[in-house]
């Protein structure tokens, strides 16, 4: 795959992604964090295996070893990162969670200098420095951070989980669908565990609620983490994550629409701020 596809990719999947946080904390309002992650990732994992089996008629035969990778592979993202960032929006807005994955590429590109797979050059600086530049500005400008110590401590663990998968997710050669199934059904395990905990508590589903998550399923989840995992190992994990100051903000500019956020002068600024970062990062090597 040529590296200016793997960037397309990587962009529909941002402007995709960007979205997910307004409609999930929606959802949210209509049933708890983990009968939300259950049905996304059971649907996801259910829909997958069908197309994979009866239409694709791929083969899902799989080593140990790579059983051993998809698990923990599929338990990092699919249910630590999931699962933290879902819980994390039943205590604060989707505005200041979505807020967390500006975050992401100053860390993601920070650890590829100190593990020296990347050298340190005027570009990857001005990257780091316009990333944080742009996100210090909505902070001060905008962003209250009151709330509940809770949701700011799910989303820490969310991209703590994050981190590790992007630094992980290349460890296989095989077909990304099929890699994407598994991680999706050992994850959908956890989801279930924490599904039982709250099973006695009474949740509603109307047509509204359903037609959320055929985007979160199909769009959101299917796809979305198809590319993300083919564009990294394209691309490497600290140019991936430079994509996820785009999804912060298209996350951040739906999530204020949706829920009427006022958007000032300043906020406009730090976005242009944060896309010229994104832009930079197309001229990067791949790291790997």
């Amino acid at each position: 795959m040529s590296k200016y596809k793997a960037h397309t990719l990587m962009l529909l999947a941002s402007l995709m992604w960007g979205v997910t946080f307004p409609i999930s904390k929606f959802i949210l309002g209509y049933m708890e964090p983990e009968h939300y992650s259950f049905i996304r990732y059971a649907s996801a994992t259910l829909i997958l295996f069908i197309y994979l089996l009866f239409f694709k008629k791929e083969s899902l035969k799989v080593n140990f070893k790579q059983i051993i990778f998809l698990m923990y592979t599929g338990v990092l993202c699919f249910y630590g990162y999931a699962f933290f960032e879902i819980k994390s929006m039943a205590y604060i807005s989707p505005s200041v969670a979505s807020l967390f994955l500006g975050l992401g590429p100053i860390a993601a590109i920070t650890i590829e200098v100190l593990l020296k797979r990347r050298k340190i050059d005027i570009r990857t600086i001005l990257i780091i420095v316009l990333g944080l530049s742009g996100i210090y500005l909505i902070i001060g400008e905008e962003l209250k951070f009151g709330g509940d110590l809770r949701g700011y401590i799910y989303m820490s663990l969310a991209m703590a989980s994050l981190m590790l998968y992007l630094f992980k997710a290349t460890g296989t050669t095989l077909n990304p669908l099929v890699t994407i199934a598994y991680q999706f059904l050992f994850a959908t395990v956890f989801h279930t565990i924490g599904f039982l905990t709250v099973i006695d508590v009474p949740f509603t589903i109307d047509i509204t609620v359903v037609y959320a998550f055929i985007y979160l399923i199909i769009f959101s989840t299917i796809i979305c983490y198809t590319l993300y995992f083919i564009s990294i190992r394209e691309l490497g994990a600290g140019i991936v994550s430079v994509y996820d100051n785009l999804v912060f903000v298209i996350g951040f500019v739906s999530s204020a629409l949706v829920f009427s956020s006022d958007m000032s002068m300043k906020i406009w600024i730090s976005f242009a701020i944060i896309l010229i970062s994104v832009g930079i990062s197309l001229t990067l090597e791949t790291q790997k």
